[in-house]
Formats: structure tokens, sequence, C-alpha cells
């Protein structure tokens, strides 16, 4: 009878271990594979973040490349149309310069003197020279006029005369004038480097000529 009763204790020991070892081996399993599928998911997340950082990182790089590409072709575009335009002011400017500077086209023009603003000269061509018509206003009621024919030099390229006409005009209040004064005249006008035409003439006494600029 205790024998009976032994075993059916060792029976029942053993077959509650069992269940027990089988229990906890289905709770573990599913907390294992919980935590293995957790590493991977975050393993397959870091990836991801990786290669979308890559790919980031060469699209900006590429739309850099881009950038700097279209920047340099604007920049060298730009860079020949200054040229061109240049190019094309210089060949306008040029001629003009060489026509303005030949022998008694020179001369030629409406000339002001540009530091009292009184005088006013305009030079025609002739056949071997020039005319000058020179206006030189004192005050409302008085002004200096001359008359010249002057003969260009080639040697020199310069304009004389010796036989100008001096007139001394006054104005009365109505608009009429009156020649008070009237002689003969000498003097040369010649262009310097700065492309100002001086005067000198002997109906005052001065002793630098007169300076005029060209309109």
């Amino acid at each position: 009878m205790k024998r009976t009763v032994i075993a059916a204790v060792a029976a029942a020991l053993l077959f509650c271990g069992c269940s027990e070892v089988k229990e906890h081996d289905v709770q573990t399993l599913p907390a294992m594979t919980s935590g293995s599928l957790t590493d991977e998911s975050t393993e397959t997340s870091a990836a991801e973040e990786i290669v979308t950082e890559e790919s980031s990182v060469s699209s900006e790089e590429r739309t850099e490349t881009v950038t700097e590409s279209e920047t340099t072709v604007m920049a060298e575009n730009v860079t020949e149309e200054t040229q061109s335009e240049t190019e094309e002011t210089a060949q306008e400017t040029e001629p003009a310069a060489a026509e303005s500077g030949s022998g008694v086209s020179a001369f030629l023009g409406n000339w002001y003197e540009p530091i009292a603003g009184r005088g006013y000269m305009t030079v025609t061509e002739t056949e071997g020279g020039c005319h000058l018509q020179v206006n030189w206003g004192s005050s409302a009621f008085e002004m200096a006029a001359w008359d010249i024919d002057a003969v260009y030099d080639e040697s020199t390229g310069t304009l004389s005369y010796d036989s100008g006409t001096y007139r001394l005009l006054t104005f009365a209040e109505d608009g009429s004038d009156t020649v008070t004064e009237e002689r003969t005249v000498q003097g040369t006008l010649e262009i310097d480097d700065r492309g100002m035409l001086l005067w000198a003439d002997n109906a005052y006494e001065n002793d630098e000529p007169y300076e005029f600029a060209h309109e």
C-alpha cells in the first residue's frame, strides 16, 4: 500500500514539473522572439536612416554642382556681353575722335567760355581756313563782337588772322544797339591736348589766351 502511494506521489510531481517547464518554455519563447524582432527592426530603421542621409547628401551635392554650373555659364555670358558692348562703344567713339582731331575740322562748331560763361564762338569752314563769329557780353547793355576770317596752317595745326574786326556794342532799353568802338585785330587759335580751343587776340591786353570748350 505504501509503495502504491509513493509511486502515485512521484508521478504527480513528475507531471507537475513537466507542465511548469512547458508553460515556462511557452511563456519565454514569445518574449525572446519579440526581443529579436525589435532588434532587427531597430537595425533596419538605422540602415534606412543611413540610406536616407546618403541620398540627401548626394542630392544636395548634385544641386550644388548644377547651381555652380549655371552660375558659371551666366557669368561667362555677362562677360561676353560686356566685352561686346565695350568693343561696340569703342568702334563708335574712335571715328568721332579721329574726325574731331583732323585739320580744320577740329575747330568747326560751337564753342563757349566755361569760366565766366559770357563768351560764345561759332566756327565755320571756308576755303583755306575758317570764319569766326565771337560774342562776349560784359553786361546786359554792352557786348563785344568779333568777325574774323582766319587762315589754317597745316604745319602748326593753328588758325591765324591779322585783319579781324572788333566792335563794342551798347544796347538801349528799346533794344537798339550802337557801335561805340571798332578796330582791326590780330590773333591765333589752336586746340590743346585736352580738346580745348585756345584763343589769343590783341583786342584786350591779356597774358593768357581765352579757353573755349566745344558744345
